[in-house]
């Protein structure tokens, strides 16, 4: 009986651990496919030199990265490119869709004063606009609006425009020196 006992324990435990590990499995799959993972990649590719900051696309595909940090790491140049923080109109060309402006608000040269911003992502925007003084200290504005970009990010659609936009401009922005 004593015997009987001990195969089922052994049984139970080697279920049990089979059970843990294919839960440990899907929980990394999903966070390595999380657009979180995707941006901390990104960032580990970002590059600030001579007052530019921008993705450094030759290293990552150096590196064999994956597609999706490719793709976002285009779209952060494109960003980079419009929003003055780099020179380089090259990276213009490589963007899946142009990104440089959203809604009323987004982007270099917008045009909303006088119009509602167009969603949450606009309205983050729009307040880092009003907020924003230039050559002053801006990190209040700055850790803000990392803050709305992560809300945006989270309840966008997987896919969009917008969602794209956000997670390329909270690279952009380094809303991880933030907290965010």
């Amino acid at each position: 009986m004593k015997k009987s006992i001990s195969k089922k324990a052994i049984v139970y435990i080697a279920l049990f651990i089979m059970m843990v590990a294919l839960g440990f499995n899907k929980a990394y799959a999903k966070y390595y496919n999380s657009d979180e993972k995707i941006m901390m990649d990104v960032s580990k590719y970002m590059v600030e030199e001579n007052g530019e900051r921008y993705f450094d696309l030759e290293k990552a595909k150096k590196d064999n990265v994956r597609d999706e940090v490719i793709d976002l790491g285009n779209l952060v140049n494109d960003l980079a490119s419009e929003w003055g923080f780099r020179q380089d109109r090259e990276v213009k060309f490589r963007s899946l869709f142009p990104i440089g402006s959203y809604g009323n608000f987004c982007g270099k040269g917008n045009n909303g004063w006088d119009k509602y911003p167009i969603d949450d992502l606009d309205a983050a925007c729009k307040g880092h606009d009003k907020c924003f003084v230039w050559g002053g200290d801006n990190t209040a504005c700055n850790t803000q609006f990392c803050k709305e970009l992560d809300w945006v990010i989270k309840f966008a659609q997987d896919g969009s425009r917008k969602k794209a936009y956000a997670m390329a401009a909270k690279v952009l922005f380094g809303c991880s020196k933030y907290g965010y």
